[in-house]
C-alpha cells in the first residue's frame, strides 16, 4: 500500500479544472516534479484532463503561494507544452 497523496487542482474561470504541479529543470535530463508549493521549482505545470498542459516559469524570487489570484495570473502568463499529452505516471512534464 503507498502513501497517501495530495493532490492540488485549479478551477479557471471557464470552468475548465487543471491539476498542478511544481517542476525544477535546473538538472538536465532529469526534471524533478513535486507537489506545490516546492520553493526550488522553476516551473508551474497546469495539466487539465484533456488537451495539451501548460507551464509557468517562475521569476527570480517569485513566491509559490497557492491562492487563486496568483494560480489564474500564472495560467494566464503560461504555455502550452507541446501537442503530446502529459502523462502523470511518469512526473514529468514533457
Amino acid at each position: 500500500m503507498g502513501s497517501p497523496r495530495v493532490e492540488i487542482y485549479f478551477l479557471d474561470v471557464e470552468g475548465v479544472r487543471w491539476r498542478v504541479h511544481d517542476v525544477d529543470y535546473r538538472t538536465p535530463g532529469k526534471p524533478r516534479v513535486s507537489q506545490p508549493p516546492e520553493a526550488r521549482s522553476t516551473y508551474r505545470a497546469f495539466v487539465p484532463r484533456s488537451g495539451a498542459a501548460r507551464v509557468y516559469r517562475f521569476l527570480p524570487g517569485e513566491p509559490r503561494h497557492l491562492t487563486t489570484d496568483h494560480l489564474a495570473r500564472q495560467l494566464a502568463g503560461s504555455e502550452y507544452l507541446g501537442a503530446d499529452p502529459f502523462d502523470p505516471t511518469s512526473r514529468t512534464p514533457l
